[in-house]
């Protein structure tokens, strides 16, 4: 009989260490910090300034107040086509048949959040625009490994602006 009592109690020991390991594990996934990583694309009429995401262990949120900003030569540029892809989802798709010229700065006010998608330090955003500039089509393509554009916490967390933790719901 001592046997089946010394049975149950290293059952329940295990079951309270596993149950122990799994709750440990949920904690440390579930409040993982967010990550932000500030980008900047420069081409050769215009550069795309400040695009700024926010990565959570599940989710990544693209934040609206990014602009674009003539910088070369070129007095006007119109029909941009601006697509970002990560890991084959797509992050940034924005088109404008508007045209802007050098005293214009155009903000992109909307963001978004992209489920299920993980960023790691290998991660690449495949940037591809095609614009036209003084009435020439031109095409800019780069890829932009996010660990060179990973801002520190303490920048983060500065700032003047806040950026909310991401949870499912």
């Amino acid at each position: 009989m001592k046997i089946t009592k010394v049975k149950y109690r290293v059952i329940g020991l295990v079951v309270l260490l596993a149950l122990l390991a799994l709750i440990v594990y949920d904690q440390i996934t579930l409040h993982s910090g967010l990550e932000e990583y500030r980008i900047d694309v420069v081409t050769e009429d215009f550069s795309v300034q400040n695009i700024n995401l926010a990565a959570a262990p599940h989710a990544v949120y693209l934040a609206g107040g990014w602009f674009l900003e003539l910088t070369g030569g070129d007095t006007m540029v119109d029909n941009v086509i601006l697509n970002g892809a990560i890991d084959g989802v797509e992050v940034i798709d924005l088109a404008s048949s508007k045209p802007f010229i050098v005293s214009d700065v155009m903000p992109i006010e909307g963001g978004g959040v992209i489920e299920d998608l993980r960023l790691t330090g290998r991660s690449v955003l495949h940037m591809n625009i095609s614009y036209t500039a003084s009435g020439i089509s031109k095409q800019f393509s780069e890829d932009i490994r996010l660990h060179d554009k990973f801002k520190p916490n303490n920048e983060v967390t500065t700032g003047g602006y806040k950026i909310y933790e991401l949870r499912r719901r």
